[in-house]
């Protein structure tokens, strides 16, 4: 044989071990290949001290340099489109999302006090309990729209907050053979 024929799933001739071992079978992998523990420690110290951790660091400083770049940080973006839904998002110049989130904000307690003004009349009127249970249910079911609503825009400003500096390019298109997609995501280094 030589070293440029394949012996099936073990990949290529001159890569396998040729002992074979206790069980008779060509191949696989040798634990007593690996360098030993203290080895392997002593060569992550010195890269430690050497000064080759310090790309880990800058790389640390350079996630924190994105959280400068967003106007606002994650979690102010949480609390800021918990208390006011689209806050958040047009700080971080999402207006559009930001007016959805708000619109939906208005339409949805407009409709709890609507509800709950139909209970009232209806109570007043003395309708039936059957008939009172159904808009009970009606202004429970907006009021977990509006809790709902807040919820999601403060997840929304959160992760546009982190995903502030994220390029615009992103596209999608479809592959050629038509079975899958192409994404194609543009990469800046500074």
């Amino acid at each position: 044989m030589t070293s440029r024929e394949c012996i099936g799933p073990g990949g290529l001739a001159g890569l396998q071990n040729r002992d074979g071992g206790a069980s008779g079978v060509f191949g696989g992998f040798d634990s007593h290949t690996l360098p030993p523990f203290r080895t392997v420690v002593l060569a992550v110290l010195f890269a430690l001290c050497s000064g080759w951790g310090g790309a880990v660091a800058a790389q640390a400083d350079s996630a924190a340099s994105i959280y400068r770049n967003a106007p606002v940080s994650p979690m102010g973006a949480f609390f800021r489109s918990l208390t006011v839904p689209g806050w958040a998002q047009a700080k971080l110049d999402r207006r559009l999302t930001g007016g959805i989130f708000l619109a939906f904000e208005g339409l949805a307690l407009g409709m709890s006090i609507k509800a709950d003004r139909e209970l009232a009349y209806l109570k007043d009127r003395g309708e039936p309990d059957e008939v009172l249970d159904g808009k009970r249910q009606e202004r429970e079911d907006w009021i977990t729209l509006v809790v709902f609503n807040h919820l999601f825009a403060a997840l929304d400003g959160f992760v546009g907050s982190h995903l502030y500096d994220f390029p615009d390019e992103l596209k999608i298109r479809a592959a050629p053979s038509g079975l899958g997609a192409v994404v194609t995501i543009p990469v800046r280094f500074r």
